[in-house]
């Protein structure tokens, strides 16, 4: 019998007897479940952490906006709305300091780091890099790869050289046409990175649910296999599987709950972890007690 993905969750959540009908449960709709309860969490966690970041954003862009007026963009270059041939710098939310450097600039300024752990520095020709110091004048450099599909990182030392990468690194290429311009008002920036947000933080959240529960999964799987090798197995591998997937229903959901609401010493990873492990002792003691108890039964009606 198949059994929805709405009903196993509430009666994984409701107690121990659906474990019985969902041992046999097929393991492909095991795994379709998951990834179910994995969107789920993500929405919920995703729907907690989203004012904080959206907020934290829009006071940035206020400072974009009080610097540079807007970005102006064509297929060329990405410069400020304001004074594009003039040089600056400013901190955002992080704290991450901002470079920019117009066409013609010799070199980094002086205050280009404005004691920020880390920052951005911006050419105006839509080249740049990211970087963290790691002291004495030490950079851990990020930067677009030739493919532009991926992420450079390297570790240089001294401004020059950072200067030299950002001058070297290839710049992000617009699909606008020659002569076209976009401008990126503060409204439309707002616009912008809320979708990229959304967009963004679903994304990276169903990932890190998803991953972590199946790394755990798997690891109890190992152990588990490792733990029985010469004994008898009372259970299939397949169904054990399977009511690891259930059990951890339950954890993932207040996990994600607890991520929302960002509680002290809680997170979506422990909280999964213990509940997912002694919720699946409890179901696999009881389910041993039952198969014990029809044995016994079917021996008394010999």
């Amino acid at each position: 019998m198949k059994i929805s993905f709405f009903r196993a969750l509430y009666g994984s959540c409701a107690g121990l007897a659906i474990f019985e009908k969902l041992q046999f449960q097929s393991f492909f709709r095991a795994v379709l479940h998951l990834l179910m309860m994995s969107i789920i969490s993500s929405a919920i966690i995703a729907v907690g952490l989203y004012p904080a970041l959206k907020n934290t954003l829009h006071s940035s862009l206020n400072v974009i906006e009080e610097n540079c007026r807007g970005i102006v963009c064509t297929n060329k270059s990405i410069m400020p709305a304001l004074e594009p041939e003039r040089g600056r710098s400013f901190v955002i939310n992080g704290p991450w300091a901002v470079t920019y450097l117009p066409v013609n600039a010799a070199a980094l300024p002086e205050d280009f780091q404005q004691d920020c752990p880390h920052g951005v520095l911006w050419g105006a020709d839509g080249k740049f890099v990211l970087w963290q110091s790691l002291g004495s004048e030490k950079y851990d450099v990020f930067m677009p790869s030739e493919n532009g599909f991926s992420i450079k990182r390297e570790i240089l030392h001294g401004k020059k050289t950072l200067f030299e990468a950002l001058k070297n690194t290839p710049k992000i290429s617009l699909q606008l046409r020659d002569g076209e311009v976009e401008e990126l008002t503060s409204n439309k920036l707002q616009a912008l990175t809320d979708l990229v947000l959304a967009l963004g933080m679903s994304g990276l959240l169903l990932r890190k649910t998803l991953l972590e529960v199946i790394l755990y999964i798997g690891m109890f799987a190992c152990v588990s296999l490792l733990m029985n090798i010469g004994r008898p197995r009372r259970m299939p591998f397949k169904e054990m599987i399977v009511l690891a997937i259930y059990a951890g229903l339950p954890p993932m959901l207040i996990g994600s709950i607890a991520e929302a609401l960002q509680l002290p010493f809680l997170n979506f990873n422990m909280i999964y972890v213990l509940g997912m492990t002694l919720y699946l002792i409890v179901i696999m003691n009881r389910l041993e007690r039952l198969r014990q108890e029809r044995q016994w039964r079917e021996e008394q009606g010999r």
